[in-house]
């Protein structure tokens, strides 16, 4: 009876993890599906697209900021020109950059 009950109990562990196996799969697809399809990067990231075709260059900061909203990260070049990141992806190494001249008025935009 002993055997029997040792037997049920290794059956039983071997099916619960592969319950476990399937429904942490699960669960990680799903987190993967949200980031890249609902997340509200995702949807910056489209509205920075599209905003993207507004900007003009020698178009003012100010301009710039109605049109795309607050940036994600400001900082200077080299050439101590301004610089304003705007998300291009979620969790991408690459970022919209819209460049400003001494004059805070739009001189380049780099775009991947």
């Amino acid at each position: 009876m002993n055997a029997l009950k040792q037997n049920v109990l290794r059956v039983l562990y071997y099916y619960f993890k592969i319950w476990v196996v399937l429904i942490s799969g699960l669960l990680i697809l799903l987190f993967i599906f949200y980031l890249f399809i609902y997340s509200p990067h995702k949807k910056q990231s489209q509205a920075n697209l599209q905003n993207l075709g507004k900007i003009k260059y020698g178009m003012s900061n100010l301009e710039v900021i109605q049109i795309m909203g607050k940036e994600n990260l400001k900082m200077k070049n080299v050439e101590n020109d301004s610089v304003y990141s705007y998300e291009l992806e979620p969790l991408s190494s690459e970022d919209i950059e819209v460049i400003f001249d001494g004059n805070m008025k739009v001189k380049r935009i780099n775009f991947p």
